[in-house]
């Protein structure tokens, strides 16, 4: 496809993506890092492109190593609000300390708005909705919840 888009001028790839490697298959459930890889290196020697990412709770700690990755790339930022158990701020506190440490060592000019979210107090009706969200979405997609930090998991039980 990407082939007979190439006579196509001015045009701009905005790919949705947030995570690396386990994290990235967990939330984008039936791609491969590997493939993922390949078709942004077609995509990038091709055409102009820039990274929209979801920031939720299930993204965020897979979000630094990301922009590690793709330090030179343009990275804009939605944060997710709804549902509201998969919010940024709905984690443990030392969740939130280590994710906000790696993000601001991240150096990424544009993470203000990103980080006040994660230090909003977790609303503690959304952690049981959060929990049965995760297992089942885990348990019909053949998914481990050990990527995740033991901490975030042993605050939902």
């Amino acid at each position: 496809m990407v082939d007979s888009m190439r006579s196509v001028s001015h045009l701009e790839f905005i790919i949705s993506a947030e995570n690396t490697n386990a994290l990235h298959e967990f939330n984008r459930y039936g791609s491969k890092q590997s493939l993922f890889d390949a078709n942004l290196n077609t995509i990038r020697s091709n055409f102009s492109m820039r990274f929209s990412s979801t920031v939720s709770n299930a993204t965020l700690f897979g979000l630094p190593d990301f922009l590690r990755k793709y330090s030179d790339d343009t990275v804009e930022f939605n944060l997710l609000v709804d549902p509201a158990y998969l919010a940024a701020n709905i984690l443990d506190d030392h969740s939130k300390k280590v994710v906000v440490e790696q993000l601001q060592a991240s150096g990424r000019p544009n993470l203000d708005n990103v980080i006040n979210y994660i230090m909003l107090p977790a609303d503690a009706e959304q952690t049981p909705k959060l929990k049965q969200f995760l297992d089942q979405y885990s348990s019909r997609r053949n998914l481990d919840l050990k990527i995740f930090p033991e901490s975030w998991i042993q605050w939902m039980q």
